[in-house]
């Protein structure tokens, strides 16, 4: 199902190769990305209608039911932590924080995004208290990455933002 979604990610985010016209000669950079993440990021979303048909063709899925499965499935098996077990640590997780001026979350979608997609969703005050609401998001990617990143948002646009979503993928193999 996302090897379509990969391919295209793939496209657009990968450095051309070195003889391609345009690039440099010695191009040395990398490129990683998580098509999970992406696939994790949208269809947490919760979009319906005109917008949820635009998202599965991008994701590749034929419902959100079966994309939501396929998600479970992978997150569940394939990221599972290990490290118990003398396997490598895998943390997999996202987090959704939306305004509560445009209403907030209900705890139906609370749950789903707990269960489905690994995610602490959150309603927060972006305009009235932006310091509590990038302090709360900056401590889920600390808690989400083992302290590696410390932050991913920042008090200078908080104001204007009615919605944050963010996903993380810790590996730690030996």
């Amino acid at each position: 199902m996302e090897t379509a979604l990969e391919l295209r990610l793939a496209k657009h985010l990968a450095p051309p190769p070195p003889h391609a016209e345009g690039s440099a000669a010695n191009n040395n950079n990398n490129v990683a990305f998580s098509p999970l993440s992406v696939h994790a990021a949208l269809a947490i979303a919760g979009a319906r209608g005109a917008t949820q048909a635009q998202l599965l063709a991008f994701l590749g899925g034929p419902s959100a039911e079966e994309l939501a499965d396929f998600g479970r499935l992978v997150a569940d098996s394939v990221l599972a932590d290990r490290s118990g077990a003398g396997g490598p640590r895998v943390l997999f997780g996202g987090g959704v924080w939306v305004d509560a001026a445009l209403g907030g979350l209900t705890d139906a979608f609370r749950d789903v995004a707990a269960e489905v997609y690994k995610s602490e969703a959150r309603t927060v005050r972006f305009a009235e208290e932006p310091e509590t609401a990038v302090k709360m998001i900056n401590s889920w990617v600390k808690k989400a990455t083992e302290n590696l990143v410390d932050s991913i948002s920042s008090s200078d646009n908080a104001a204007e933002t009615d919605l944050v979503l963010a996903n993380a993928i810790y590996f730690k193999g030996d």
